[in-house]
């Protein structure tokens, strides 16, 4: 250790003195140095921040206030495939139950070919009204038009529009019909109302495909300009959101309609109708930036700048796609002082300080080189000896700070329990932190939790042709997938059965949607075993197909096990009939085995097809078994939800004994499905009952043998 030399020591005290006004001297001048020349950064890093969240909030709240209508509409127009016309009974109840369900929603509307039209609206806030127009055999209109009272009855209402309406003539109808599928009205100012909408419309089809109507869904805009209003930017900041073309469809502040003599519902604000300075100068720098650089990605925000009359502007612009063909803007502005005047004001009172703390520590330096030199000189000797381990007792070194009293005493435990410890060995005192972060001791409590078993088909088979290095390899990689993507969907792991998996939803954290999750977990959990088994490292996966089973119920959960080694782990029957139905996909040869509690819990989330009615070995009471097929709104929904609805009327009319029937829906199955051995099984089931219809005391529960 390089020592100093003696004449180049210096006093406790007298550095005290001269360092410590120094060192506060100088870290207060370079910080208050350091914060001047970093504004100007900080000032872009933070509105650049706000700029970026803003933006993006407004493009989500719009999308999310426009995106209801594709699933409304897709839901109307997949209800009926017979020629649909407005005057059918059914059709207004529909609408009107849309309208009620999305508040967002203007109006909900049907025109057929025929020039029939039906709908049901909002005039206002408070109120909702029926709307249903046709022409009679002598081509008259017939109108009729009601308002809900308050306990939801339709009154007459009269409206001064008696002409009739006829859809065909409408662009939303006519654009439809062009286009053959959804489609977007460019924005537009609702008639004799004069706020800003838009209409989305979506063709109804009949059997032969051919277009018989068209639904159609409103929004009134104004609500995005609430929303706009709400966002803190800044002070004096604006957000506001146009079209490609520059009409403006929200502001805080400023109208998005504007009146045309002559016209009664006026039109929609241009960006050039704002003709404030800033708006001018950023309509200027837009043009300036979409010459040069084009329109930028969905999503991206692009940074603006422009001075107006003295005053620098910051701005950005950002592209979003709120639907398909359906392409708007999001502008902001703010002038560069409601972020710059903060932080200069921050550095003043840094500066300030920075001088209060250089003359408070000339007074400390000069306080402390008296009452602390010699105290510490004491500790520091003392402190030398422990560096020798010697563990001798000195004297205690009192003093009137609390710190070096602290310090005193502290060395003094620390001899004494060095002293101690050293005669002995300590231990671990903790092994492992539980996730939940609640304290590790035995017990559990009984809650209702999804539970997940999967199992590799053939997996002692396939070990046997791998050597053990490659095997565990590959074991592992495979377990690693499954495990990534159960912990993604909110899962945890329980324990590692060799080659299978024991999971569960809902603990320790609680999930309301614990059901739909685990489901949703098992069919990701299938998709990434596919992308495996298509790798050359997979390839070992490729014919192996992993059997999952899923039930929902109530389990003991909690920590079990011994006070030094604790696992957190369910016990109960759910758990068991979870284990039972992985093993029974080997009966059907399916993939992904729920119970009904399972579906039910998981509600519209989840496509699944009733399988059979089954006991599982050791259960005397049969329970509904479902095969997994599909997560709503993802590809493959469609065809899911018509396999299951076939399914359920074979397993029904199957459990009602017309076996005819069940066996003949089922055959239709396999004949498009040809490697779809559960409905041969179910099927096959229904040919020997009905040749040998089964005893009156026949209850449809099918009795498994194996696990």
């Amino acid at each position: 250790m390089k020592m100093v030399p003696a004449n180049a020591r210096v006093s406790f005290r007298a550095s005290l003195l001269v360092v410590l006004p120094l060192l506060v001297l100088c870290t207060s001048g370079v910080i208050t140095l350091r914060s001047w020349l970093t504004t100007e950064r900080t000032i872009d890093r933070v509105s650049a921040a706000i700029f970026r969240e803003v933006t993006r909030q407004t493009a989500s709240r719009t999308r999310a206030h426009l995106g209801a209508a594709a699933p409304t509409l897709d839901v109307l127009a997949s209800l009926e495939t017979r020629v649909v016309r407005a005057r059918d009974p059914e059709i207004l109840p529909r609408l009107l139950a849309m309208l009620r369900a999305n508040p967002g929603y203007s109006w909900v509307s049907y025109g057929d070919r025929e020039g029939a039209f039906t709908a049901a609206y909002r005039p206002d806030a408070s109120h909702l009204r029926l709307n249903t127009s046709y022409f009679d055999e002598a081509g008259h209109v017939v109108l009729d038009e009601r308002e809900l009272d308050d306990a939801g009855a339709p009154r007459p209402f009269r409206h001064e529009d008696d002409s009739g309406y006829d859809p065909r003539t409408r662009p939303w109808y006519v654009g439809a019909v062009a286009n053959g599928r959804r489609t977007w009205l460019p924005p537009y100012v609702f008639f004799h109302q004069g706020i800003a909408g838009i209409t989305c419309a979506e063709p109804q089809r009949d059997e032969t495909n051919e277009i018989v109507g068209v639904y159609t869904v409103d929004f009134d805009l104004g609500a995005l300009s609430r929303f706009v209003s709400e966002l803190s930017l800044s002070e004096h900041g604006a957000v506001f959101v146009f079209t490609e073309d520059g009409e403006v469809l929200a502001h805080p502040t400023r109208r998005t309609v504007v009146g045309i003599e002559g016209v009664d519902e006026g039109r929609i604000s241009r960006l050039e109708d704002f003709d404030d300075g800033p708006m001018r100068a950023f309509r200027g720098a837009l043009a300036e930036s979409d010459a040069a650089h084009g329109r930028e990605d969905d999503g991206e925000v692009r940074a603006l700048a422009f001075d107006v009359e003295g005053e620098h502007y910051l701005a950005s612009v950002a592209d979003f796609e709120v639907d398909e063909g359906l392409r708007w803007r999001v502008g902001a502005i703010a002038p560069e002082s409601d972020f710059l005047a903060e932080l200069q004001r921050e550095n003043r009172i840094s500066a300030v300080i920075g001088i209060g703390a250089l003359v408070l520590a000339v007074l400390l330096a000069i306080y402390l080189a008296n009452r602390v030199a010699q105290p510490l000189s004491v500790l520091a000797r003392q402190m030398d000896g422990v560096g020798r381990f010697d563990l001798a007792g000195g004297p205690h070194q009192g003093s009137m700070f609390r710190e070096i009293e602290a310090m005193s005493l502290s060395l003094a435990r620390m001899k004494t329990g060095l002293g101690s410890f050293a005669r002995f060995v300590p231990r671990d005192l903790v092994r492992t932190l539980l996730a939940s972060g609640r304290e590790a001791r035995l017990g559990g409590e009984i809650r209702t939790l999804s539970i997940f078993f999967s199992d590799i088909a053939g997996f002692t088979s396939l070990a046997e042709t791998m050597p053990p290095d490659e095997l565990v390899q590959k074991l592992g990689s495979y377990l690693d997938g499954m495990t990534r993507t159960i912990a993604d969907g909110g899962g945890t792991v329980d324990k590692y059965l060799g080659d299978g998996i024991m999971a569960f939803w809902g603990a320790p954290n609680d999930d309301d949607e614990h059901a739909a999750h685990a489901c949703i977990a098992a069919l990701r959990c299938q998709r990434v075993l596919d992308a495996m088994g298509r790798e050359a490292a997979g390839a070992w996966l490729e014919n192996a197909g992993t059997r999952i089973g899923i039930a929902t119920g109530p389990v003991l959960v909690g920590n079990f096990g011994t006070p030094e080694r604790m696992n957190y782990t369910v016990m109960g029957d759910t758990a068991n009939l979870a284990s039972r139905l992985e093993g029974l996909n080997k009966q059907y040869e399916t993939l992904m085995l729920v119970d009904e509690a399972t579906m039910r819990a998981a509600g519209s989330q989840i496509i699944g097809r009733a399988i059979d009615l089954v006991a599982v070995k050791g259960k005397a009471n049969g329970v509904r078994v479902f095969e997994l097929l599909a997560i709503e709104g993802e590809e493959g929904a469609d065809s899911a939800h018509a396999l299951a609805r076939r399914s359920d009327e074979a397993l029904a009319a199957y459990l009602a004994r017309d076996f005819v029937r069940a066996a003949g829906i089922w055959r239709e199955i396999e004949s498009e499905r040809t490697q779809d051995r559960a409905a041969r099984v179910m099927r096959e089931r229904a040919e020997r009952y009905s040749a040998e219809p089964p005893p009156e005391s026949w209850s449809g529960v099918f009795v498994a043998k194996d696990k």
